[in-house]
């Protein structure tokens, strides 16, 4: 069995069984599971009984599953099949190869008990530790910082790097792309510990994510018993973005440490009142573009979503009651139409239409107005020039796609870029040493007493 043309692969297992379609019907395949790159899970398929002139059309988006043992008698479970192309084997034509991907696979049977541990492979998380390990080597011993301890009131983990760090990380800061950096560790006892443990490390990945301004996440876990066997494993098809190497928060351990614990709390407070898991991902999703306009219509957008949450939570994102507006819209659509027809009498009434469906609109707050209210909450330590400035470039962009006349282009999106970084956080109540875009250096969130 092998892959067709995806270059550089990492077989995960590969085995015999069952793949199941949607509609009832069942194949009897050689199967494998592969990663491409940390980025994506590929399955490969091959089958006797399989027409290979009606693989696609037979499957396409009919896969339900792939169920059996794999090499070492394990059982294998693979579910959200994708097929993306299929082939013969080339000699006989006997033989029918489907590729495709994978959603996610479990591996193994998973009963857990007291002492076991699951270990989250991390991707583009570079780091110093705050731990110091000792590595046997045939020059002797060699003590490194290659451990990083963290510790909350309801998680405690810690994250070693991978054992080829060093080229990883010169790798990332050279050429960019999604790699293991290193394995997040954490103790369990039970099933509740191994559920809970998923959500931890996500909010963990996703706080990462901004003290190093780019994306960091896992994609595949094993859980090992007491005597440090591989139990059960879990890949999955995990979200992921090239490495972009400017860290918010200094790369150093009491740093990221003093962010995280600040952040982990106040994650949690806004989690659902400002939709916090999606505003970070979109965070980090405005550092990847190379059209600057666009990048900055992101910034813009996503600060306004913010804004416009805290509003609707003050419940001042109208000026009037929205039911009593809506009763007086009629007359008042009627009042503007008269008052255009006299001032305007050649106004072509398409052009008056489309002036006329703007007059919903005058019941909303403007986005100064927001960003202000933003600003009293969290204490962002933001001018009302910076906030005159923002709204100016959000307008032009929105409304144009381009900059203000006589406006550089890099100054604008180090500008917004900056504005949103000390809104975020100010949002997770950080106070301390970040790195200052619009500036290029290390300085100070100046806040002012609450």
């Amino acid at each position: 069995m092998k892959f067709q043309h995806y270059g550089d692969i990492d077989i995960i297992f590969d085995g015999e069984g069952t793949l199941y379609l949607k509609n009832g019907k069942e194949y009897d395949v050689s199967f494998a599971i592969a990663k491409h790159n940390e980025k994506a899970l590929l399955f490969n398929l091959a089958s006797e009984s399989i027409d290979p002139f009606k693989a696609l059309s037979l499957f396409g988006t009919k896969l339900n599953k792939l169920e059996g043992l794999d090499k070492k008698g394990r059982k294998i479970k693979a579910t959200g099949l994708l097929s993306k192309d299929s082939t013969t084997d080339g000699d006989t034509n006997s033989i029918t190869i489907v590729n495709g991907y994978v959603s996610e696979c479990k591996i193994g049977e998973l009963n857990i008990e007291s002492g076991f541990s699951v270990h989250f492979d991390l991707t583009n998380f570079l780091f110093l530790g705050n731990e110091t390990k000792i590595e046997q080597s045939d020059r002797g011993k060699r003590y490194s910082r290659s451990i990083l301890k963290l510790s909350f009131d309801d998680f405690y983990c810690r994250i070693e790097k991978a054992e080829n760090y060093s080229t990883v990380a010169q790798l990332l800061k050279r050429q960019g792309g999604v790699l293991k950096t290193s394995t997040l560790i954490v103790q369990i006892d039970n099933y509740d510990d191994y559920k809970s443990s998923f959500e931890k490390v996500r909010k963990l990945c996703q706080l990462l994510s901004v003290a190093r301004s780019t994306f960091i996440n896992w994609g595949s876990c094993k859980v090992f018993d007491t005597e440090g066997k591989v139990v059960y494993e879990f890949h999955g098809q995990a979200q992921s973005r090239n490495y972009h190497g400017n860290n918010l928060i200094k790369d150093l351990p009491n740093e990221t440490v003093k962010f995280l614990k600040k952040a982990w709390i106040e994650y949690d407070q806004y989690k659902e009142l400002l939709d916090l898991k999606r505003v970070i991902y979109g965070y980090i999703d405005t550092f990847q573009n190379s059209y600057v306009e666009t990048r900055c219509l992101n910034i813009a957008a996503l600060t306004e979503s913010i804004c416009s949450r805290w509003a609707i939570h003050e419940k001042r994102y109208l000026f009037i009651d929205k039911t009593k507006f809506e009763s007086q819209l009629p007359k008042l659509n009627n009042s503007i139409e008269k008052a255009l027809r006299k001032e305007f009498s050649n106004l072509n009434d398409s052009h008056k239409q489309i002036m006329l469906n703007k007059v919903t609109g005058f019941n909303r707050r403007p986005l100064d107005w927001k960003l202000k209210r933003l600003r009293k909450a969290f204490n962002c330590p933001i001018t009302d020039e910076e906030i005159s400035r923002f709204v100016e470039l959000r307008d032009n962009l929105a409304h144009s796609s381009l900059f203000p006349e006589n406006t550089d282009n890099t100054d604008a999106f180090l500008f917004m870029r900056h504005f949103l970084d000390r809104i975020i956080l100010r949002i997770l109540d950080y106070k301390g040493t970040y790195f200052d875009m619009e500036e290029r250096k290390q300085t100070i969130l100046q806040v002012k007493n609450s």
